[in-house]
């Protein structure tokens, strides 16, 4: 990766660095590589030490660029000769891979010239710090352009990597990530591009395993299956968007399952494809007009009035309130909820929601409703933690939990369903995963 060059910020007054009034000049205690001239035994009062040329960015994993420090005296004529501990922060490394502080040695013209500072491969803003004797500068480091592994896992014993993505990707669904210019990438296969949003999803059709991607391209609505290739649909208006499986929404609120429109007026939806004794069904969950919704391919609809108004859908017939109450169709699950993701699963011919939440307390829950067997977990995970699918669940600084099982660090996305791949039923973690250097 090619470094990149640091810009010029003016500076006002002296907000930062320290300035000697009087005080006694001391060398810091430290090996250098090579000679260092005599130091002088103090600085003139008004001495100030500063970066020049700051504050600096850099790619990930690349050099800095030459970083410059100035001593001067009150006059602004240079001192020369005189050492200049740097202290890297935590993530930063010398290009010998070391981490503790350098000394450099200021030339002729006050100036020390700084080199072999190499970013961390997460982007982020750190601060250098520069001292001599009673003196000190802090200057600003941002680091950009982090690179992307897209992953996935399961508890089933499968893992796979496959490839680097750019900053700014996301996770759409089972095993499908698309890019910020619109790349669409269905594990390291290439669906399509000019890609504007996606859904995606794994489905056993009678035995048949298929990867279910929707999505919108140039405008124009379209489904792509891994068993059965590519559809269109036609009807849908242009700047829909994709709300789960060939399900999309308007920006006027019309909501559309392939060609057919379902509803009008609707603020947000969520849909999940499932096999129900052979037959295929589309499920879509949806608020139209402020009241809570549902609706399936068969027929089958139904309307929770106990929903209050300006609930968002946050998967099978579950939806969250502003307040953070959490609905399972009219039954209220738990207050307090900071983030929620529900889906469908089909077992033995019986319909289950499943859902994964995050309560008032911070506590990671799962519970499965409906059905003859429910079920309900509380797991161990990080205070500050995010649902991102069935009982999984991303903290703040990357770590991604399955349950209590920690599956990854430095994850920056992720997504997760229950899947039945014919021989088992495992939890399929899909997520974006920070390059290391």
């Amino acid at each position: 990766m090619q470094d990149e060059e640091g810009t010029t910020q003016e500076r006002r007054g002296i907000p930062r660095r320290t300035i000697v009034t009087g005080a006694a000049w001391s060398v810091p205690v430290i090996a250098l590589a090579v000679a260092a001239p005599a130091a002088s035994a103090s600085a003139p009062t008004g001495a100030q030490l500063e970066f020049l040329d700051g504050p600096y960015s850099v790619t990930a994993c690349g050099t800095l660029s030459p970083v410059t420090v100035s001593l001067t005296a009150a006059d602004g004529s240079p001192i020369a000769g005189q050492s200049v501990l740097i202290t890297l922060p935590e993530g930063l490394t010398w290009s010998d891979g070391t981490t503790a502080p350098k000394a450099f040695v200021t030339d002729a013209s006050g100036r020390a010239s700084v080199t072999g500072i190499v970013a961390p491969a997460k982007n982020g803003t750190f601060n250098l710090t520069a001292t001599s004797g009673s003196l000190s500068d802090v200057e600003s480091v941002t680091v950009t352009g982090q690179q992307l592994l897209s992953q996935y896992w399961t508890n089933g014993g499968s893992t796979s990597t496959w490839g680097t993505l750019p900053d700014g990707s996301k996770v759409v669904g089972f095993h499908t990530y698309l890019t910020p210019d619109g790349q669409l990438w269905d594990a390291n296969n290439l669906v399509a591009s000019g890609v504007t949003s996606a859904s995606a999803q794994f489905a056993n059709t009678n035995g048949s395993l298929d990867d279910r991607v929707s999505y919108m391209q140039g405008g124009v609505a379209k489904f792509w299956s891994s068993g059965t290739g590519t559809l269109t649909f036609g009807s849908v208006p242009a700047g829909a968007v994709t709300v789960g499986d060939h399900l999309y929404l308007t920006p006027g609120g019309q909501l559309w399952n392939g060609n057919t429109l379902i509803a009008s007026n609707v603020s947000s939806a969520s849909g999940r494809y499932t096999v129900q004794n052979g037959n295929l069904l589309d499920n879509v969950t949806y608020v139209e007009n402020g009241v809570a919704k549902f609706w399936r391919s068969d027929g089958v609809t139904a309307t929770y009035g106990s929903v209050p108004t300006g609930a968002t859908v946050v998967g099978q017939h579950v939806y969250l309130t502003p307040n953070g109450d959490l609905y399972n169709g009219n039954t209220l699950v738990a207050s307090g909820v900071s983030s929620a993701s529900a889906e469908v699963t089909v077992q033995n011919g019986e319909f289950y929601d499943n859902i994964s939440f995050v309560d008032g307390s911070g506590q990671a829950r799962y519970i499965r409703t409906s059905g003859s067997q429910p079920l309900n977990y509380t797991f161990i995970v990080p205070a500050g933690s995010k649902t991102v699918g069935f009982h999984t669940y991303l903290t703040p600084d990357g770590q991604l939990w399955d349950g209590n099982q920690l599956v990854a660090e430095n994850v920056v996305d992720a997504s997760a369903m229950f899947v039945n791949n014919g021989s088992q039923f495992n939890d399929a973690l899909s997520f974006l995963q920070i390059k290391p250097c």
